[in-house]
């Protein structure tokens, strides 16, 4: 008679499995936030609230998820776009150069599969996109 696992592995064995799905899922919902932006690259056209609410619930929810599958500079990168977009007012002002790094930080994470808090170099991305959200916020 074969003893029955422990919960714990199960329960990591589960996360395991549900990790592939958070980055093709991830992946999507990146690719849907650069079409959305794609259309204010050129400075002329200018975000709205509903545009920036999109994109923070997006954001918001890639955000939420990355520190349950390891990947928590997801989750730092996910924060700093998601107070950014909670804090620009109005929301005309909104920078496309800032809501794209954010994008490119992240594509780049999942892309090269980086977990945890990406060591060194994922700190000072953190630091650097910081620094433009609030040169940004504080009019600089």
């Amino acid at each position: 008679m074969s003893s029955p696992l422990n919960p714990v592995s199960q329960a990591q064995e589960a996360i395991n499995g549900l990790a592939d799905t958070y980055l093709h899922w991830t992946r999507s919902q990146i690719k849907d936030m650069f079409s959305i932006i794609e259309l204010y690259e050129d400075g002329r056209k200018k975000f709205t609230a509903g545009v920036l609410e999109q994109l923070y619930d997006l954001s918001h929810n890639i955000k939420g998820m990355g520190g349950s599958f390891g990947y928590h500079l997801m989750t730092d990168v996910g924060g700093s776009l998601c107070s950014y977009l909670r804090k620009v007012d109005p929301a005309e002002t909104a920078s496309f150069k800032i809501i794209n790094a954010h994008l490119k930080a992240m594509d780049l994470i999942i892309s090269d599969d980086i977990t945890g808090a990406g060591g060194h170099a994922g700190q000072k991305l953190v630091a650097q996109l910081k620094s433009m959200v609030d040169k940004s916020l504080d009019g600089a």
